[in-house]
């Protein structure tokens, strides 16, 4: 069978075992961790989602037949088959715990890593995938808020709170004391930093 996916921005095909009729995969769609951030292509073969086609994510396996899914994938399915061998699956999945522990092993590349729209390069760190939560605590390309409200890069918060975020602390002119600097109409006042 035939299985339409996305890539990048428009529809390709995509060779396809079992599955009956022809699915549209958008980036909503995706349970499992895109292929194209791990280090090492060849590795995660053995862990893809024949549902989703990336690899698996919270990896269950059918009880009656022994083929891994992503959980997510396998439960959003309307029938009560396996996708590759069409066997029953009413007996149930069961979550496979030493391949979560393989697949949290594996090297990726930051969330961030791909090219950013300034034609810099994003982060360009690698860890294991258990690690994520970790990194991104720390990652300089991470989305932030400030608390003004703008998004930025986390590296850029420092440089914007000290010279363009509208709630910056500055010195008054007058008296010297720290205030918050606060954009009123057209000009920028300085408000007590109690008062913000």
């Amino acid at each position: 069978m035939l299985l339409l996916a996305e890539s990048q921005s428009r529809p390709v095909l995509i060779q396809s075992f079992g599955t009956r009729g022809l699915l549209t995969r958008t980036m909503a769609d995706r349970q499992g961790y895109p292929t194209d951030r791990f280090v090492n292509g060849r590795e995660i073969d053995e862990f893809l989602c024949p549902v989703c086609l990336d690899v698996v994510r919270d990896c269950v396996e059918t009880k009656a037949c022994g083929h891994l899914f992503c959980a997510p994938c396998i439960a959003r399915l309307a029938t009560f088959e396996c996708p590759v061998c069409q066997a029953d699956t009413t007996s149930g999945v069961q979550p496979v715990a030493y391949l979560r522990r393989r697949v949290g092993g594996l090297s990726v590349r930051c969330k961030y890593y791909k090219e950013r729209m300034d034609g810099q390069a994003g982060c360009t760190e690698t860890f294991a995938l258990r690690e994520e939560p970790r990194h991104l605590a720390v990652c300089a390309f991470e989305p932030v808020r400030c608390r003004c409200g703008e998004s930025m890069e986390r590296r850029l918060l420092t440089i914007h709170e000290a010279k363009s975020c509208r709630l910056r602390a500055a010195a008054c002119p007058q008296c010297h004391t720290v205030r918050t600097l606060c954009s009123v109409g057209s000009g920028s006042v300085l408000v007590p930093l109690g008062l913000r």
